[in-house]
Parts: structure tokens; sequence; C-alpha cells
């Protein structure tokens, strides 16, 4: 209890309140206790209750250490909720377990990650000293945690120069740790940071530049963003961190973004493949098409480049062009047309009908090429089982999914594999569902 929690009942002790319950009890208590006692006593329980939250912490640290040995990930986050719910009283004792030490072992380094979890949430001011201290003289470990929690500060004009100070050292293991909690703070001096890093000579510290505006959701960047993009010989080199940070941060990518990345794939500077997941990560933006990207896209849609051409096509159909369906699908068709029993070709076709979003006929087709590969000692029915999997998750049917993935002739890394990927949260995060992927075996 602080100064202030003292001077409240100090406050409450001469309230006409607190004085007709003194005389209620007049008999009870003949004799007035002084101010001195009143604050002896106070202290006292403020000790006493200190002690009860050390115990407290010790006991939640403890768990922890055996659950980070045997790996038990949700049990470290259900200790993480119960420090938080401690409240703010419990960062100064928090702290102590956020370095676990230059000879730590993976275990001890994992419940520190959790610790430092807890810290992000509670945010208190009162760390920032800590904080600051740890992040410059910490072990590497201990560092990358303190720099994250300072990403979370509530003072970030006072954590923004410590974590622009490391990333100018350019200390590989603490710089993207830097970079993110940077991102995350938006101040305007680490902004101008970022921005630097993002014209760096340096390809490594660009791409960690852009990863790190991801992890944060941070738009703010956008413009300086779409300068690189709209320069393919630039963006070439920057392919997958750019497509993953218009997939994690949608709302940064307006009419101009869309343009300049259909522009990028139009171009022969990246290969195919590059050109088609640049166009792949498109149809989360769909509603943000207008006219000049679907001319784009349409010219696009005559590639003689298949990937390419078909990419174009989905995003049209997406977009609401029905002719671009008719193109899309003209070619399976046909293929089906002609052997009706070669399951290969419906599986094509549900992968087709997946990307646009059509799940129940995506769901028939990926059940007639496992019925027909049943037949066909040639076939390899193994993706039209994943692809099933992932329309009954589209279709929120998680008991499907979970039986048609312990059916599939998969192996358990592929299985784990599939636990990754958004489609399947729901089924990871079900406990009657989740033992599907076999994390725990």
């Amino acid at each position: 209890m602080r100064l202030a929690s003292y001077l409240a009942l100090l406050a409450l002790a001469g309230t006409p309140a607190a004085a007709s319950a003194r005389a209620e009890t007049k008999q009870d208590a003949p004799k007035r206790e002084s101010l001195q006692e009143f604050l002896k006593h106070l202290k006292s329980h403020q000790v006493g209750l200190e002690a009860q939250l050390r115990g407290g912490v010790d006991s939640i640290l403890k768990g922890m250490e055996s659950d980070a040995l045997a790996r038990r990930l949700e049990a470290l986050d259900q200790a993480r909720g119960k420090l938080v719910a401690l409240g703010q009283e419990a960062v100064p004792l928090l702290l102590d377990g956020l370095d676990p030490g230059p000879e730590a072992t993976d275990a001890q380094k994992l419940r520190s990650q959790f610790v430092m979890r807890a810290l992000q949430d509670l945010a208190s001011p009162a760390a920032t000293d800590r904080l600051v201290k740890l992040a410059q003289t910490g072990s590497i470990e201990g560092r990358r945690n303190a720099i994250a929690v300072l990403g979370a500060s509530p003072e970030p004009l006072r954590s923004a120069p410590v974590l622009i100070g490391i990333v100018k050292q350019n200390q590989v293991d603490l710089r993207d740790a830097a970079l993110t909690a940077l991102a995350q703070l938006g101040t305007p001096e680490g902004d101008r940071t970022l921005s630097d890093s993002l014209a760096d000579a340096n390809a490594q510290v660009v791409r960690a530049t852009l990863l790190a505006l991801a992890a944060a959701k941070n738009t703010s960047l956008a413009p300086r963003i779409l300068q690189l993009v709209e320069v393919p010989r630039d963006a070439v080199q920057y392919i997958d961190p750019l497509l993953y940070y218009y997939s994690h941060v949608p709302a940064a990518a307006d009419k101009r973004h869309i343009l300049a990345l259909v522009k990028l794939a139009a171009d022969f500077t990246p290969p195919p493949e590059q050109r088609a997941r640049i166009l792949e990560t498109l149809p989360l933006l769909a509603e943000k098409l207008d006219n000049d990207c679907k001319k784009e896209l349409k010219d696009l849609s005559e590639s003689p480049t298949k990937e390419v051409k078909e990419a174009a096509l989905v995003v049209l159909v997406i977009g609401g062009d029905k002719n671009a369906r008719r193109d899309l699908f003209a070619d399976i068709e046909l293929q089906i047309q002609r052997n009706k029993n070669f399951a290969q070709n419906y599986e094509t076709r549900a992968r087709l009908e997946y990307r646009i979003g059509e799940w129940r006929d995506a769901q028939k087709d990926f059940q007639s090429a496992i019925k027909l590969s049943a037949d066909d000692f040639r076939a390899r029915p193994e993706e039209s089982y994943i692809g099933l999997a992932r329309c009954y998750m589209q279709q929120n049917k998680l008991k499907e999914a979970r039986d048609t993935l312990e059916k599939a002739p998969i192996s358990l890394k592929q299985l784990q594999e599939l636990s990754k990927e958004p489609v399947f949260q729901k089924l990871l995060e079900n406990n009657k569902f989740r033992g599907v992927f076999r994390l725990d075996g």
C-alpha cells in the first residue's frame, strides 16, 4: 500500500462516518490510537500484503518453470494471465524474471518470454527505468525481452531514444527487436528512424523493417513503402516481406498501393513465380480495386505464363468480373470433359474454386478426387485431403475437418506444419479437436 493509500485511510479516519463508527464502539475501544500507531499498523499491513504478493508471484513463476521445461504453452499462457491479474504492484517483482541470464536453458528462456508478455500487458511506467537499463546491459535474451516491453511502454518519448540507439548500433540480435518496438511505439522520432531503415543500403535492414512494421500493424510508414513498391528494380529484392506486410496490414493498402502492386506483377523484373505471388495477395484487397487496376489485371489475364494468368483471373473473379470466371475455368472444364475419371482434374478444379471462395463446390471436387484416386495407384491424394479439410474449416465444420486430417495419408511433420496455417487456427484452439495435430506427442 503506497503513501496515497495511507492518506486515503487517514482521510477516511476523519470522516463523520468514521467518527460515528468510533462512537458506536466506544465501550470496546476506550483508548484512542495515536497517529504514529495508526501509521505503524498500516506499514505492518503493507509489509504483509507485499509478502503475500511476492509469495503469489513466486508460486506462479515456479509453476511456469516446470511448464516451460515440458513446453506446455497453453499452461504458460494461463500463468501469464494470472501474473497480469495481480496488477501493477507485481511489476517490480516480474522484472527480476525478464532476464534468464547468459547461460540460460531453453526452458528458462521460454519462461522469460511469457514474463515479457505479462509486462507488455501491464505496461507500467514504473518499469521504464529498469527496462532501459536492462535493454542496454543485460544478456542478449534479457535485452531482447526488455526491448520488446519498451515497445509497449506508456512512456514512448522516454523509450524511443533508447531503441533508436540500439538500431544505430546495428547489432543484428537486437536491431530487429528494436525496429519492431519502434514500429509499435509510433513516435515521430522513431518513424524517422524506420523511414531511414527502409532506405538502408543493407537489404537485410530493409527486410527487417518491413517485417517489424507488419508485426506492429503500423500504417504510418505506408507512403514510404509505396515509394519502394513503385520502383520494380528496388522492390524485387523485397517481394516476400512486402507481401507479408500487405497481408498483415491491409489497411495500409489504398488504391495507389494496389495499382503499384499490379504494375509490379506486370513488370518482367521479378520471376514468374514472384509475379504470381504478388497477385495472390490481392484477393485480400479486392474490394479496393478500381478501373485502372482492373484494366491492368485484364492485360495480365492474357499472360502466356499460366500461374500469372490464373492469379490475375482469380483477382478479377473476386472483384466481380463474371467473364473472368468463365476464362478461369475454361481449360480445366475441357480437361474434365475429356477424362471424367482422372482424379487430378477434379483436384485442379477444386483448387481454383477454393481460391475464389466457392467452398462447397471445392469440397465436392476434392471428395471426387479422393474417391477416384482410390482406384488409381498412380494418384497422390494427399493434397486433396488437405484441401478438403481446409474447405470444412472455411465452413466452420471443425469435426469434419478433424476427421479428414485423421484419414489423410500425410506425415507427422506435414500434419504439424498445417497447425500453423491461419485456416486451421480454430481447430488448434479447440481442446476437443487440437489433438489431431499431435503436437504433444
